[in-house]
């Protein structure tokens, strides 16, 4: 009898001895598991640093930022930077990209864009003041759903170039200029990016934009920059209007009820209005690069916040545990992102 108790106090000497090295390889797979998903979370959301480019199916809180080379139905073998190239194989061309070096500008360049039938990525590349108009020619490029226009001057679009399928625009001037002339005309814009833009007249027609960018606009400007075209937009799901030296929230943000992302990143901001906590749906809310921002007690009213980015902004401990404590089921970041 006493051996039998003895064998089975041995067993179980046995069980526990392996037993705890499993039990806490379990527990620190599963607190790097959890740090994971916290990280990838973040990383999905909250890409505020103007170098990482997604496309197509953005998740939401990401920069909304274009390339042509980074969209997957435009891989580099598939991407025609060479027009006369493309005339020859028109019907397989689908993704365009130009540039003024190796491009010639002349009164039969859309003429002969316009023969690429199934185009659903166009891209200008430096044309500055060699390009002051879209004409009518590419009106029936009925497939096109892309546009940058990357440091290219265009004064206006034609009356005539509806571009039906086109929703997602982009236009960064070489200099300060004004949202061109007829933008209304156009198709069914839903995400438009604008730098290097300081007239914002014809903005407010654009009533089916989901996602709005104005970043970085003007470099070393003074005044703060908020179109107040903006406030006509009600179907805005994402705003970007980081980098435009604003000192607090734009107070009129809190009629934009669908705003599910939000980013006021590079602003000198340091008090953070109370009026945020009125953004219900709001999901992202990235702070990135405001130095010292100080949060308002009503940002504890947002109980859809997923991700609040709060990286380079140089918080007190005590700041970050105060907001942790107003938000504990939010994705909050405190420290530098690394790409």
């Amino acid at each position: 009898m006493f051996e039998l108790l003895k064998r089975k106090r041995k067993l179980i000497i046995i069980v526990v001895a392996v037993s705890i090295p499993i039990i806490i390889s379990l527990v620190y797979l599963l607190t790097l598991f959890s740090l994971f998903s916290k990280f990838a979370t973040y990383s999905k959301y909250a890409s505020s640093n103007g170098y990482t480019r997604y496309y197509g199916h953005r998740p939401e809180g990401v920069d909304v930022y274009y390339s042509i080379q980074s969209n997957p139905r435009c891989t580099l073998d598939k991407v025609y930077t060479d027009l006369e190239k493309a005339l020859e194989e028109p019907e397989k061309v689908i993704c365009l990209d130009l540039a003024s070096e190796t491009t010639v500008v002349n009164e039969n360049i859309f003429a002969k864009i316009a023969t690429l039938k199934n185009l659903k990525d166009l891209r200008f590349h430096r044309f500055e003041n060699k390009m002051m108009g879209i004409p009518f020619e590419i009106s029936g490029l009925n497939q096109l759903e892309v546009i940058e226009f990357e440091k290219t001057n265009i004064g206006k679009f034609s009356e005539n170039s509806k571009l039906p399928k086109l929703t997602d625009l982009y236009i960064e001037f070489s200099e300060p200029l004004s949202l061109p002339e007829g933008i209304s005309n156009i198709g069914n814009i839903k995400t438009l990016r604008l730098e290097n833009i300081n007239s914002f007249k014809g903005l407010e027609s654009l009533n089916l934009l989901t996602t709005l960018q104005i970043s970085y606009t003007l470099y070393g400007m003074k005044k703060p920059l908020f179109p107040e075209e903006v406030n006509y937009l009600t179907n805005l799901d994402n705003l970007y209007i980081s980098g435009n030296n604003l000192n607090d929230m734009p107070a009129s943000l809190v009629n934009l009820k669908k705003l599910k992302s939000l980013n006021l990143s590079y602003n000198p901001i340091k008090n953070l209005s109370p009026n945020i906590g009125q953004l219900s749906n709001l999901e992202v809310l990235m702070l990135t690069g405001n130095t010292g921002v100080t949060l308002p007690s009503e940002i504890a009213n947002l109980s859809n916040l997923k991700v609040l980015g709060l990286t380079d902004t140089e918080l007190s401990n005590s700041e970050r545990e105060r907001i942790s404590k107003l938000l504990p089921k939010t994705d909050i970041s405190f420290f530098t992102e690394f790409h």
